[in-house]
Order: C-alpha cells, then structure tokens, then sequence
C-alpha cells in the first residue's frame, strides 16, 4: 500500500519458474504496486506485508518519492 492516497493490493507471488534454492543461497523478485493520480508529490509511506493467512505476517515500512509528472 503506499500511504496516504493509496489502497491495499493484494498480489500472488509466481515462484514456479524457481529452481531449488540451496541453503545460504537466495533469489529476487520483483514487485510493483501502482501509483494513484492523487498521491501527493514528494514523500510517501510504502508498506509491504507477506500476510497469506491474515495473520499479520512479517512486514516491512519504507518511504517512497512521487515526483511530479
């Protein structure tokens, strides 16, 4: 979600095309979420939450730069 003008996205991860990871290894994803025509230039909040269950999963805040078209 990015905050204040934005609203929950709720998105599925697609890991099929994924090898098998080994241990202490990693892989990337990409993620996007759109942008309303209303959020405000400059500083926003950006939210991401893994919540398959509705259990509060683990989150993460950060902050995000609209810029003006």
């Amino acid at each position: 979600m990015l905050a204040p003008a934005g609203h929950p996205e709720v998105h599925q991860l697609n890991c099929r095309a994924a090898a098998e990871l080994p241990a202490g290894g990693s892989l990337r994803f990409e993620m996007r979420i759109q942008v309303p025509e209303d959020a405000p230039a400059g500083n926003n909040g950006l939210f991401w939450e893994l919540d398959p269950t509705g259990a509060q999963g683990p989150e993460a805040v950060s902050g995000l730069v609209v810029a003006d078209h």
